[in-house]
């Protein structure tokens, strides 16, 4: 079966830029899941311009794109567990409000592979594909150094 690809690839699809009006090809159902990988780095690399005193006192914004991102928290301490379990609601949070292909998500915080110079965290989420829900799980790395996520799909969808 073959799926419709992203808004944000068909925008960026080198093709359209040369040939406007041509239709793109559908996406395999793995195409998709590395397309949402891409998408959930670019939006784990991107700070929110809210913070939750904005969300609670302009609600209508949350649906913005001024909400786009996830919360800056260089201030914070990650070897603090309240603040690492407030950066894992950060980033649920910033996907089920931004990305409406993932549902039932889930953040967790590898703690025996995280180190003293990153976060290693791991997303699972449904995939929305037709009528049917695939399991998908991303590996997230987090380097405070740069303040820069990579994201990379988990072959087996899970652990």
């Amino acid at each position: 079966m073959r799926y419709a690809p992203s808004l944000l690839d068909k925008l960026m699809h080198i093709s359209l830029i040369e040939r406007p009006g041509e239709v793109l090809p559908g996406l395999t159902l793995e195409e998709v899941k590395d397309s949402v990988a891409a998408d959930l780095e670019a939006l784990l690399n991107t700070r929110c311009a809210l913070d939750n005193a904005d969300r609670t006192k302009f609600p209508l914004s949350v649906q913005s794109v001024v909400n786009y991102g996830v919360d800056d928290f260089s201030s914070r301490s990650l070897s603090s567990g309240l603040d690492r379990d407030s950066i894992c609601a950060s980033i649920q949070r910033a996907i089920e409000q931004q990305d409406r292909r993932l549902r039932s998500v889930s953040v967790s915080l590898d703690s025996k592979i995280s180190g003293t110079n990153r976060l290693d965290f791991t997303i699972r989420a449904t995939l929305r594909v037709s009528d049917i829900g695939e399991q998908v799980s991303f590996d997230a790395r987090f380097e405070p150094t740069v303040q820069r996520y990579t994201v990379a799909r988990r072959s087996s969808g899970g652990r």
